[in-house]
């Protein structure tokens, strides 16, 4: 595959992932039991055991058990609720929110196929997204990058760049790719990329100091004021999500989804 198709499927993935078409409603969905069995509108049907994301809600009817889903509301509150028949979100009854991106990044290295994109494309998309992107929290410990798809990875030179800084480079032998403390300095902005053969992707993110997030957090928390406890996860990950600490939110969305 060229670079330019790369940067196309790329392109292609984003735009699904972020910018969904108008009027369709992101959304996060499991079986509450062994039953639970959803009909998508072309009549494939699903049968979500574990969490599975989408990124057109509406176009899902419930036929039969019952579905666990979770969404923001048109209003922008974020709902959890339970469907037992009929719409899994009733058209015009959502709106989009960059958290359930982010779960379905999470998700991808479980889920056979991604919202109608060809398995080439759904592994480069998974691939590229396991790489770090916005604000990473420096907090004294090496970063670990767990790669979604570690065969697509496997022999690719990742190199990491920033200004007046000797470049990190390593060859990528497993599932995991490790940033060493000393490579990471907050307040530095850093540029990544990966190269196999003529496929080449590029990325970049900036490192923030434990204690300059704590002052994140703390807003985020200020916030929101006294909430029950799932919604205040819920909320406090879109809030991340907003201000790109994605990483964070990932964190937070992985033990609200346990």
């Amino acid at each position: 595959m060229s670079i330019r198709t790369l940067y196309t499927s790329l392109l292609a993935g984003l735009l699904l992932g972020c910018v969904t078409q108008v009027g369709a409603t992101q959304c996060a969905f499991k079986g509450q039991n062994g039953d639970a069995r959803l009909v998508r509108f072309s009549g494939e049907v699903l049968m979500p055991e574990g969490w599975t994301s989408d990124n057109q809600c509406e176009r899902l009817e419930v036929a039969g058990g019952v579905v666990r889903v979770m969404y923001q509301s048109a209003a922008g509150k974020l709902v959890e609720t339970t469907v037992e028949r009929g719409p899994l979100v009733r058209k015009g009854e959502g709106a989009p929110n960059g958290i359930f991106h982010q779960i379905g990044i999470m998700l991808a290295a479980d889920q056979k196929t991604r919202l109608g994109m060809s398995r080439a494309a759904v592994d480069f998309d998974a691939l590229y997204e396991s790489f770090p992107a916005g604000h990473i929290v420096q907090s004294g410990v090496p970063l670990e990058i767990v790669l979604f798809d570690a065969e697509a990875a496997r022999g690719a030179a990742f190199r990491l760049e920033s200004t007046g800084k000797p470049p990190f480079s390593v060859i990528i032998r497993g599932g995991k790719l490790t940033l060493p403390v000393a490579v990471l300095e907050p307040g530095v902005s850093y540029r990544w990329s990966l190269k196999q053969g003529t496929n080449l992707v590029k990325g970049e993110f900036s490192v923030v100091s434990a204690a300059d997030y704590a002052q994140v957090r703390k807003a985020i928390d200020g916030e929101l004021g006294a909430q029950p406890e799932a919604d205040t996860r819920l909320a406090v990950a879109s809030r991340l999500v907003e201000q790109e600490y994605f990483l964070e939110a990932r964190s937070v969305l992985r033990n609200y989804l346990k």
